[in-house]
């Protein structure tokens, strides 16, 4: 029973560990999307490159939804072959 209780709080610091993340990971969005430039700054023609920040928000979503996908199916594989034996 003990050792349920330690895996059981492993899991549930892992779960506060990933919700911590994904807050840091709403506030980088936020502060991107902040950071984004006026239309009237981006239509200026000052001949400065303006940032895509829509392209960097979507790689790291895209980035996290893979790490998301991959933990997914470590649990359920670890499950099947639990349930297996």
């Amino acid at each position: 029973m003990a050792a349920g209780a330690a895996k059981e709080n492993t899991i549930l610091e892992q779960v506060g560990q990933q919700e911590e993340m994904l807050r840091a990971l709403l506030q980088k969005i936020d502060n991107l999307v902040e950071r984004n430039p006026k239309p009237d700054m981006a239509e200026s023609g000052k001949g400065t490159r303006e940032d895509n920040i829509f392209d960097e928000i979507t790689n790291i979503l895209s980035r996290c939804r893979g790490l998301i996908i991959e933990a997914d199916e470590k649990i359920l594989n670890g499950i099947s072959q639990k349930v297996q034996s």
